[in-house]
């Protein structure tokens, strides 16, 4: 995964991420680009905090795997909370307004059942 640098043609810098999957997705879940592509597309239907889905090579036909590119989220990752109880709490309401959305389903189909 690589967060990339670009201008617009209005010159303003644009930041995006390209993922590309590897070997063990290959091997293991080669329909795993795909299915994120789609799940990322229901959460920006319904205006959640995610990523928003740019470009989807599903073939690997320009990088040599599938890639999926994505909008960059600002912000850093937390490994040490300085506040644990507001990292935590901030976290609970992300979690519980992806899983109160409106979503039927039938939409979600294309997940694998994680039990």
């Amino acid at each position: 995964m690589h967060a990339v640098g670009l201008f617009g043609s209005d010159g303003a810098p644009r930041w995006i991420v390209i993922r590309r999957y590897g070997d063990y997705w290959l091997e293991n879940d080669p329909a795993v680009c795909v299915r994120e592509w789609r799940l990322l597309h229901l959460l920006e239907r319904e205006n959640l905090l995610a990523a928003r889905p740019l470009w989807l090579d599903a073939m690997g036909e320009a990088f040599g795997r599938p890639t999926l590119a994505t909008t960059l989220l600002n912000g850093r990752p937390q490994l040490e909370p300085r506040d644990v109880d507001a990292w935590a709490r901030g976290l609970a309401t992300a979690i519980a307004a992806v899983h109160s959305a409106p979503i039927a389903h039938a939409e979600l189909d294309f997940l694998v059942d994680q039990a």
